[in-house]
């Protein structure tokens, strides 16, 4: 298969990649005012939708949001998991999706931090990306996509669970 026959057939799997982006971005949007409520100045990227798909590559994100972190600017990926929990306690699997593999593997910079929220966006877990020693790839159905993938997961002891109400606790003097 050519890399055109490959492209046109990712946009047959994936028909709804651009209203998933929308969505995603309100989410983003969300997280971002989460964490200005908290006292992080936090910036979130703008999106970019690329009018055809072979343009794809050029139109891929550098990053969720920014956040001020010890005097620099850090990345921060927010991520919506279609699951409910409120806390590790009901969590409902031992290890949970951080992203995407390649997401991971081609980020510069890395994010310093995953923001994963549960389906109704009350609550969430913070990954640091200085845990990933502790993550697994795995490969999986990818019910949205239609097709096997790549993931990173990582144990559900290497997150810590917020109510979206609550103080986050994360310093910027910690060293993560």
């Amino acid at each position: 298969m050519t890399v055109m026959e490959n492209l046109k057939q990712y946009e047959i799997d994936d028909p709804n990649f651009v209203d998933d982006l929308k969505k995603s971005d309100s989410h983003v949007a969300k997280v971002v005012k989460w964490l200005q409520g908290k006292g992080i100045t936090a910036r979130k990227q703008p999106i970019k939708i690329r009018d055809k798909v072979e343009n794809m590559s050029a139109f891929s994100d550098d990053g969720d949001i920014f956040i001020d972190w010890q005097g620099g600017e850090e990345r921060v990926e927010a991520k919506q998991r279609h699951i409910n929990f409120t806390s590790e306690n009901d969590f409902p699997y031992g290890t949970i999706i951080v992203d995407a593999a390649h997401n991971w593997d081609n980020a510069n910079p890395k994010p310093r931090f995953y923001i994963l929220t549960n389906d109704a966006v009350t609550h969430c877990c913070v990954v640091k990306g200085s845990t990933y020693d502790n993550w697994i790839r795995v490969k999986k159905w990818d019910r949205f996509k239609k097709r096997d993938r790549w993931f990173l997961e990582c144990p559900v002891g290497c997150a810590k669970f917020y109510s979206m109400d609550s103080k986050m606790e994360i310093k910027p003097n910690e060293n993560v």
